[in-house]
Formats: C-alpha cells, structure tokens, sequence
C-alpha cells in the first residue's frame, strides 16, 4: 500500500474542521470536538491491540485489512515478515549444509562458547571423545577431556602447534587436538585420529634403531679386518693399500652413520622433556671451545665466545653438549680458513639463547625450512667431501624439542649463517651467589 503522509494530515484537517462546523451547528463546540478526537482515539488504540494480537501470533498469518497509516504499518511489518522468514530459511538450508558436510568428515568438530561449554558437535567427535547427547550440551570440555595436558593446551591462547593424546575413551587411539577461535572468542576443536600415523611413525624409529643395531656387527668385523690389513700395508701393493685405505674410510663413515642414527632413533622415541639435572652453560661452552680447538685452529679459523649470563639450563649436559658441538663443527666446515665462528649465550625474561654464528658459504633461503631434515644437504656436491652423516641438525633440534627449545635459523647465500637455540625461562635457574669471604 502507498502511504502519503500529507493525505493522512489533510484528512484529520478535514474531521476537525467537519467537526468544528457540526458543534458551531449545534451550539456545542466543545462536546463535537472531543467526541470526534475520542473516537479518533478509540480508532487508532483499535488498530493498535489489532497489531498487538497479530504479531503475538507465532504462525505467519496475512496482515490484518486497514486503510491509511495503519494500513501501511501492517503492510511495510508484513514485508520485513516476509523477508525476515526468506532469510531464516535460507540460513537453515546453509546450516543443513554445513552439518550434512561436517557428518561426512572423519575428523570431529566441537564447537565452544566463550566459557568453553560445548554447544555442538559433529558424529565423528561423537565417536572419537565419547560425546552424549544432549547430556553433555553446555558442558565444560575440560570436564570431558580431564587429561591435565589439554587443559593447559586448552587455558593457553597460542594453538599454532597442535597436541597429541591418548583418547579419552579408548588408550590404544592416538588424537591430535587443533583449536582455533572464531566469532567472539568462541573455539572451534578439531579432533582427528592419528592412530594410524603413530603407527607408521614407530614402524619406521623401530626398523632404523633395528637397522643400525644389526649393522654394527658385520661394520665391525669389517673394520677389524681392514685394521689388520693397514698393519701389514707394507706388505700389498699401492693398488691395495689404496683401496684398503679407501674401504677404512668408508666403514668409519658407516660407523658414524649408525652412531648419529642410534642417537636420533633414541631421541625420537622419548617422551617425556629432559629433566636431568642443571647444565652449566658457560662451563659446556668453555668444553667445545676446548674439545673443537685442534679443529678450529687446522682451518686457521677463530672462536669467540660471548657470555652475558651466569644462568644454568634444566637439562642433560651430554645431549646439550652434542646439540652445540653440532652447530659449532657444521659452522667450521661451511666456513673458510681464516673465519671467525661466535658463540653467544644470553638470557632475558622470555627465556634464554645460546646462538652459533659463522660467516661462511651460507644457505639458501629456499632450503633453511628442510635443513633440520635427516638427510637433507644444501649443497649436494659436498655431500661426499664434507664427511658428516647429514643428521646433524636432526638430532639437534630433537634435542631442542626435548628440552621444550627450538632452533631458529638464520642465513645469505655468501654472508654466512646464525643458528639459534631457544630455551622456554621455566628451564633457567640462577645458581646462588657465594658469599665472599672476609
């Protein structure tokens, strides 16, 4: 209906007026006016309980018939009506898309409000955390998940890494729990079984720990014998004496190989963080500095030691020992004669940093992401001069991860390399000062 404003005004203009003449008629000005004002009234309150019975009306219904303003009040109220319900309904059509997608997916979503109570989940979370419905609507998730490391993964605000557990109605299934926020601090979980993955992942540790323990026999007895033959050398021809020379360096290469893979399988297998004991750590710099020297000082190069910290780290000193020798003799191959390699150790109220810098070849920027890789080398045709395994950086940052650390790197192609070693501040302690003596 077209509503025009100024007809309804010329119209109330027109019945006062006519009500006006009328009591001027009748000598009762007065009594017409406000009988006509009060009938006026009545109309319009008529109108109103007419709008007040039908919008109380769940059910859609056609507006009620009226002319004028209240006809285009029901008119325009009927539209938005109308529309409002065109709206609902296409927002349930995505709704029921949005289930029947998330019913086909084998991973679980659980969705929470801002407190953390369930409000909805999908029939793989069902199956996967053992969900009851509708009793466990409006339950707190850390009341169904009571192992305490979700609710400290759960009470934290950074989820970029996601958390492995046991599930919590069957120990035998493995679950990764990722969760992210959305909307108005409310998460969304995504729960998936990994099981199977786990498996693979203690198929592959067991064959190379089995490996490597059954290749140091017969790489042994090999040795021994290529020993033997470098005892009587004078004996054999050149020819001989350099391929024996050639096979001893090729078994203890072998030997090196099944060492740094043993101590990898041993460091992936562990579960638990290392908390041994408290390494110092000026005292395990000043050992590699004196350990690496006859090295450092055959390539003529120098290393500079940089502490600003007395602090010690909660941890094991050999793996830390391994972790730093790592770094500081991968810095001394990848460096030239006459460089200078630093070791910089270094805490603040974040944590602490223990950092090997070179100024070497250097990495390429597409290859520092797969460095820490077992195996993987930057430079392929030094693959065979450099006489390293190609695990050093693995075991490291297993080390690392370990010790609740990470290895941040840094490098230019030709203006050298920064290897970080980054500790969380619950692994530092402050040794207690001694007292000086009078």
């Amino acid at each position: 209906m077209n509503f025009n404003p100024t007809t309804e005004l010329r119209h109330l203009a027109i019945l006062l007026l006519g009500s006006l003449f009328l009591g001027w008629l009748l000598n009762a000005v007065s009594l017409v006016v406000a009988i006509t004002l009060g009938g006026y009234i009545f109309w319009n309150l008529r109108q109103l309980f007419r709008l007040y019975d039908w919008l109380k009306n769940t059910s859609p219904t056609d507006p009620p018939n009226s002319h004028g303003l209240w006809g285009a009040v029901f008119d325009e109220i009927y539209k938005l009506q109308q529309h409002q319900l065109k709206y609902r309904a296409r927002l349930k059509r995505v709704i029921k898309r949005f289930r029947d997608s998330t019913y086909a997916l084998k991973d679980g979503f659980v969705m929470l409000d801002r407190e953390g109570n369930i409000e909805w989940w999908n029939p793989a979370a069902e199956k996967l955390l053992g969900l009851v419905s509708p009793a466990d609507v409006n339950q707190l998730i850390t009341n169904l998940i009571r192992d305490p490391s979700f609710k400290d993964y759960f009470e934290q605000d950074n989820y970029e890494k996601a958390l492995e557990l046991p599930a919590p109605i069957n120990e035998k299934m493995t679950l990764q729990y990722q969760i992210a926020f959305f909307g108005k601090q409310e998460r969304l979980i995504i729960v998936r079984d990994i099981t199977d993955l786990k498996k693979l992942e203690q198929v592959r540790t067991d064959f190379v720990a089995n490996m490597s323990h059954e290749l140091r026999t017969p790489l042994t007895v090999l040795n021994g014998y290529l020993e033997t033959l470098s005892d009587n050398s004078d004996q054999m021809e050149p020819m001989w004496q350099r391929a024996v020379a050639s096979m001893r360096q090729q078994t203890e290469r072998m030997k090196l190989l099944v060492k740094d893979l043993l101590i990898l399988s041993k460091l992936e297998t562990r579960t638990t963080a290392v908390n041994s004991g408290l390494v110092n750590v000026n005292a395990l710099i000043s050992r590699i500095h004196k350990d690496l020297k006859p090295m450092i000082d055959e390539k003529n190069q120098s290393l500079l030691i940089h502490s600003e910290s007395d602090d010690q780290l909660l941890g094991n000193n050999e793996e830390l020992y391994s972790l730093l020798s790592n770094l500081v003799v991968n810095a001394s191959k990848y460096s030239p004669p006459n460089s200078r390699i630093e070791i910089k150790w270094g805490t603040n109220t974040t944590g602490g940093t223990l950092s090997v810098k070179d100024n070497g070849i250097g990495i390429d920027r597409k290859d520092i992401p797969r460095l820490t890789e077992r195996f993987y080398r930057a430079d392929k045709g030094r693959s065979g001069d450099s006489g390293g395994t190609g695990l050093g950086l693995a075991i490291a940052k297993h080390i690392l991860i370990n010790h609740d650390g990470r290895l941040e790197i840094e490098s230019t192609l030709g203006s050298g390399s920064l290897f970080t070693c980054k500790f969380p501040f619950h692994r530092l302690q402050t040794p207690p000062q001694t007292a000086a003596i009078s």
